[in-house]
C-alpha cells in the first residue's frame, strides 16, 4: 500500500460513518460497521508499513550523517598534508611546512590516506639496501606497509684481501 491508498481508505471510512449515522435499518448499519472494521484494519496495516519505512529511512539518514561527518573530518585534517616523494622514490603524504607548527614534520601512509585514514609512519630503525644504496625504513602500523625513506649512503661491499 502507499499513502494515496491510505487517503482513499480514510475517505471510505468517512463515507461508511455517514451511512451508519444516516440509516435506521439495522442490516445496513451492521453491514457498514463490518466494512468499517475492514477499512480500519487496512489502515492499521498501512500505518505499520509506514512506520517501518520511516524507521528504515531514519537509520539510513543517521548512517549517512555519520559518514558525512567522517568525510568532513578527514577533509579538514587532510588539508594539512601534501603528496611527497622520498629520496628512495616512495610516495607518502607529508605535513605541510609552517613557521608556527608545534608538531614536527611527519609522514603519512599513502595507502591509508587513500582510504581516508590518517596514519603516521613510524621509523623502524632498520636500514634497507636498495639498488646498492642504503635507506632508512618506516612502517605504517595501521596497514603494515613499509616505506623506504631517507638515503643513508652507498652500500659498500668489503671483500677481504685474503679472498684473492
Amino acid at each position: 500500500m502507499d499513502i494515496l491508498s491510505g487517503v482513499t481508505l480514510t475517505k471510505q471510512c468517512y463515507d461508511l460513518l455517514k451511512v451508519i449515522i444516516g440509516n435506521r435499518d439495522a442490516v445496513i448499519i451492521n453491514q457498514a460497521v463490518g466494512e468499517l472494521r475492514e477499512k480500519i484494519t487496512d489502515l492499521q496495516m498501512l500505518n505499520s508499513e509506514l512506520a517501518s519505512l520511516y524507521h528504515a529511512e531514519k537509520q539510513i539518514t543517521m548512517k549517512l550523517t555519520d559518514e558525512n561527518a567522517k568525510i568532513e573530518m578527514f577533509a579538514s585534517q587532510s588539508a594539512n598534508y601534501e603528496m611527497h616523494k622520498t629520496p628512495a622514490g616512495s610516495i607518502v603524504y607529508r605535513s605541510k611546512l609552517s613557521a608556527n607548527d608545534e608538531v614536527n614534520l611527519h609522514y603519512l601512509c599513502a595507502h591509508c590516506y587513500q582510504n581516508r585514514v590518517i596514519s603516521i609512519l613510524q621509523p623502524t630503525g632498520g636500514k634497507t639496501n636498495y639498488n646498492g644504496k642504503i635507506f632508512s625504513t618506516s612502517i605504517c602500523h595501521s596497514c603494515d606497509s613499509h616505506y623506504l625513506m631517507d638515503y643513508l649512503g652507498d652500500y659498500d661491499i668489503h671483500i677481504p684481501s685474503s679472498c684473492f
